[in-house]
């Protein structure tokens, strides 16, 4: 059992990601940009804090609570998210911006205010997209989420790299379609064969043992896209 950190907690995934880590009788913190209530979890081993993953001075003050409490992280999992959907006309430099900042540099400015925390096995594993896949599918109006989703795939495989010697471990999951908010707004009636808290158990359980197994790795999880 060890501390696990998960971004995007709010909903979807990334609540089920951190509801099955508790489960399991790990220490997880859940955050989100938003305050979550704590009473809404049921696990008295969930704190959840409220954490922009963009904002740098964010996580330094998170960062700065777990070194005071003498905590270390056994894994990290960036499940924190945006999703834009325009006709390449319509998109606006403020939406590339938004999409990079929340899917590429955010799990970027994480490691870097955690990595003094972080246990000699860490885990760090990304949520990236069957539509920052090289080689998959894609489809129109994308254009912001997919590249930034592309750009999480080779930050992963650039962080297993620099930080190899360290013993740590870092792995991005390129999700195809899971039946969650997210995908409701950018497939409107679509129904994914694949449930949140069916994906989310996924995700918790290759956070804790997926680095046996794999290291710097771009992994397609996905039975659709969508």
């Amino acid at each position: 059992m060890g501390d696990f950190i998960v971004t995007g907690a709010r909903r979807g995934i990334g609540r089920e990601v951190a509801l099955a880590l508790a489960a399991q009788g790990n220490t997880v913190w859940a955050l989100s940009r938003t305050a979550l209530d704590p009473a809404e979890w049921n696990f008295p081993q969930i704190h959840v804090r409220a954490v922009d993953p963009v904002r740098p001075d964010h996580w330094r003050l998170f960062a700065e609570e777990l070194r005071a409490q003498g905590r270390t992280v056994s894994g990290l999992v960036n499940s924190a998210g945006y999703l834009v959907r325009k006709p390449l006309e319509e998109l606006s430099p403020e939406d590339f911006a938004d999409s990079f900042a929340a899917n590429a540099t955010a799990p970027a400015l994480a490691v870097q205010a955690l990595m003094p925390l972080f246990e000699a096995s860490v885990h760090v594993v990304t949520l990236s997209s069957m539509g920052g896949f090289q080689g998959s599918v894609k489809f129109p109006g994308m254009a912001a989420y997919s590249s930034s989703k592309a750009a999480a795939v080779c930050l992963t495989e650039v962080l297993q790299t620099e930080f190899n010697d360290r013993g740590w471990s870092f792995n991005v999951l390129c999700l195809g379609a899971v039946q969650t908010e997210m995908l409701a707004e950018a497939f409107p009636g679509f129904e994914a064969p694949v449930s949140a808290g069916e994906m989310g158990a996924y995700v918790a359980d290759f956070a804790q043992n997926g680095h046996r197994y794999f290291r710097g790795k771009v992994l397609p999880v996905s039975s659709t896209t969508p």
